[in-house]
């Protein structure tokens, strides 16, 4: 979606949008987006200034970097950013808020699917994982050990710490 400067109405306005994975580039080798990505924003807009407030819903199909499973991942934002009608030259300059973003007045379209592709991306996790407890895969024979017991002898831990496990888990034995 794209706010016209030129056209859009000056003061309040609430619209819904879609937008596909593709249009926003966001497919990738762990991640797969089958739905559309939704939008609600509330634009209020001055002459040379738009402040837009917005959530936005999506659900990406990721690998769990663990066990190698697919599954779903929800992602839901919140959102608000500002952008500024200011000289070409001042385009770059730094506004010290990544919130507030200078847009060229010679050029007054501003293309929210960059907003709402930058949000998505940085919620997506960079290393999904299924669950919390995901036992990933058998390290000898690659087994997925959440779905069964592959009976590989599993390697000791060089932790300094495993020690303080087998104190704690004979402790805990009746």
């Amino acid at each position: 979606m794209k706010i016209d400067f030129a056209t859009w109405p000056d003061g309040t306005t609430v619209t819904d949008f879609a937008e596909t994975a593709e249009s926003l580039e966001l497919s990738s080798d762990m991640n797969r987006f089958d739905d559309d990505v939704n939008v609600t924003v509330t634009v209020h807009k001055t002459e040379d200034e738009a402040i837009v407030e917005g959530r936005l819903a999506a659900r990406a199909r990721s690998t769990c970097v663990r066990c190698l499973e697919e599954f779903d991942v929800a992602i839901e934002e919140d959102f608000r950013r500002i952008g500024k009608l200011v000289p070409a030259v001042n385009v770059g300059e730094d506004t010290g808020d990544p919130d507030y973003l200078f847009l060229p007045a010679n050029e007054p379209v501003w293309d929210l699917n960059t907003v709402v592709r930058e949000i998505i991306l940085l919620a997506i996790p960079e290393n999904p994982v299924c669950t919390e407890d995901c036992r990933g895969l058998c390290p000898k024979c690659g087994e997925n050990l959440n779905l069964k017991e592959c009976g590989c002898e599993q390697p000791k831990s060089d932790s300094p710490l495993a020690k303080l496990k087998d104190i704690l888990a004979q402790k805990t034995k009746p």
